[in-house]
């Protein structure tokens, strides 16, 4: 029986900004090569467009293809992790075997991505959001934020509750992550790699307004961007 067509996959086939949907479908599954090419027809599609160029009409078919081809690799990506269950299945069937036996919980702010995968059956997909939001230096405290942050359909929630569990070291996240921007002084910043006028514009921000309380509460503050900070995670 044939797979049903993603959303984004008949997105995709619209002229004009259908690349949207390419750029959508290859940020789920980390595929940046197939953002880039969203980017690129949806960019030459327009600028063509307003030219009434006869060009376009290549651009489009180009776009099409894509997504045809773009559409099988998304679904095999996809087919590789189990899904999200529907409301009637039970929590107990949800469980591996590991996790039927009575084995520890599984602590989202340090475990790998195979542990959310495979330990709590999570998709790929939101396996990548729990990562990207560790990298910016985001440490859960609750399963409700995985709905927040992650996207995790609520229903699923109540079932992982009791899997999963939510621990840091509050000394040792202060002296190696961004958290050292709230107790460091500017040569100390300076010592762990950053620019001495990211540094300055640092201490200077926290001076004013007072810590940060999270790496993206601290870019957005400080308006500097990834780059520049790359030294503190």
């Amino acid at each position: 029986m044939s797979k049903k067509n993603p959303g984004w996959f008949w997105f995709a086939l619209i002229p004009y900004i259908g690349g949207l949907g390419v750029i959508y479908a290859g940020k789920k599954i980390r595929h940046f090569f197939w953002v880039y090419a969203g980017l690129f027809t949806t960019t030459l599609g327009l600028i063509l467009a307003s030219s009434s160029s006869h060009l376009f009409g290549f651009v489009w078919l180009t776009q099409v293809a894509i997504a045809f081809i773009l559409k099988d690799e998304y679904q095999e990506a996809i087919s590789k992790y189990p899904k999200l269950p529907n409301q009637q299945t039970t929590a107990t069937n949800l469980l591996p075997t590991s996790q039927k036996s009575g084995d520890s919980k599984i602590d989202i702010n340090s475990c790998s991505k195979d542990d959310l995968v495979y330990g709590l059956n999570l998709p790929i997909v939101y396996a990548n959001e729990i990562e990207s939001a560790r990298f910016e230096g985001h440490i859960f405290t609750h399963v409700e934020e995985l709905l927040e942050i992650a996207g995790i359909p609520d229903t699923y929630l109540a079932q992982l509750e009791e899997r999963v569990m939510f621990s840091y070291d509050i000394n040792k996240e202060a002296q190696s992550s961004w958290r050292k921007c709230n107790s460091y002084s500017e040569q100390e910043l300076i010592d762990c790699n950053l620019e001495p006028e990211v540094a300055a514009i640092i201490i200077k921000e926290r001076s004013l307004k007072g810590a940060f309380n999270s790496f993206p509460n601290l870019r957005k503050r400080t308006g500097l961007p990834l780059e520049k900070l790359k030294a503190l995670l």
